[in-house]
């Protein structure tokens, strides 16, 4: 049996760059609680479907989902303010989502690796080359 995450990916599969999601598409992947993450330009971590939200990944970056919410890395000056403050930031996250880009191991622009949870690739183009290899997975409540 095919999961919801495996099937939503081969629909998403070999589609333009720019055409990756519908908004129909993303409200479907949201009704089945399913997370679809994609690169796009050159700077930003794009998530539909169970949240919706777009991060900057200039050179890539890495989000962290905990209690259904994503939420950056902080940087060392965000970490300096709330040390100051008597904060420390120990995220225990329930899945990761890298953007990883220009990827070592595939001739792409961006590849998003996932931990914490089992997701399926989809890959979207760009004038018949590989752009990204994105993800989805299901959120489980």
């Amino acid at each position: 049996m095919t999961s919801n995450s495996a099937q939503f990916a081969q629909r998403l599969n070999g589609r333009e760059i720019g055409n990756e999601i519908t908004d129909d598409e993303a409200a479907i992947a949201k009704s089945q609680n399913l997370v679809v993450c994609f690169g796009y330009n050159d700077d930003l971590l794009e998530v539909r479907g169970a949240a919706y939200d777009e991060f900057g990944a200039c050179d890539g970056t890495i989000i962290y989902m905990a209690n259904g919410k994503f939420v950056s890395e902080p940087t060392r000056d965000e970490l300096e303010v709330l040390h100051k403050f008597g904060f420390e930031f120990e995220p225990k996250p329930q899945i990761s989502i890298e953007a990883i880009w220009e990827p070592e191991t595939i001739k792409a622009s961006w590849l998003i690796a996932v931990k914490g949870v089992e997701s399926y690739p989809f890959d979207i183009m760009e004038d018949g080359e590989l752009f990204c290899r994105g993800a989805v997975f299901e959120v489980v409540s």
